[in-house]
């Protein structure tokens, strides 16, 4: 499925290259960091902690973490590594959350090559993906290096519902790199299970953008 994935991507990438550039360059925000987008982020050192890397696409998403990443960091044991992918998003990390995060960075484009820098670079124990966050690169690269994956408030849109159930079989691989998926509520639970999920790995702990406020 990898190897496949891979030969798409790039041509699609290059495609679409010139539209997301220039999406980038209307609305702001990257600046120099740009390149984490390639995997370029900061070369952190080895740690005796347990390193997570957590990556939460949207503004609603990183807000959700606030509680955890107090918890985490008040209990000494970790060091968070928190990326997020829209430019909204990064600015109120940095803003709001770096206190609590070892590292905040810019979640790469899911091509072996960046994700492969991106790894070598952050150094992860523990993957934490938030919602429907299913970049196959990512996944892959994870389990290559048998590092746990974590899905946090798993859940599926009406739409990538219904475009992962034309393909059960693509999905049903994707999600099996998960070593546990917690749902926000039985319904999302639910549709996992139609796909294909564990469902020994799988649970509703409830939606964190709830339980954090």
């Amino acid at each position: 499925m990898i190897f496949l994935y891979r030969i798409a991507f790039l041509p699609l990438f290059l495609l679409a290259l010139p539209y997301y550039g220039w999406r980038m360059i209307r609305r702001g925000g990257y600046s120099k960091d740009f390149s984490h987008r390639f995997g370029l982020l900061q070369d952190l050192p080895k740690s005796k902690k347990t390193r997570i890397w957590i990556q939460a696409v949207s503004v609603g998403e990183v807000e959700a973490l606030a509680n955890l990443l107090k918890i985490m960091r008040d209990s000494g044991l970790f060091e968070v590594v928190l990326t997020t992918t829209t430019s909204t998003g990064y600015a109120i990390l940095k803003k709001k959350y770096s206190e609590f995060c070892f590292y905040t960075g810019i979640f790469p484009f899911d091509f072996c090559l960046t994700n492969y820098l991106a790894y070598n670079r952050i150094k992860p124990d523990i993957c934490v993906l938030m919602e429907g966050e299913l970049w196959p690169e990512h996944l892959h690269r994870a389990k290559a290096r048998n590092i746990p994956l974590l899905l946090f408030n798993a859940r599926l849109s009406d739409k990538s519902f219904s475009r992962y159930k034309k393909i059960p079989a693509f999905f049903k691989r994707l999600i099996s790199k998960f070593d546990f998926i917690a749902c926000g509520s039985d319904f999302d639970a639910e549709r996992f299970l139609k796909l294909g999920a564990d469902p020994e790995k799988l649970s509703v702990t409830g939606n964190i953008k709830f339980d954090s406020s």
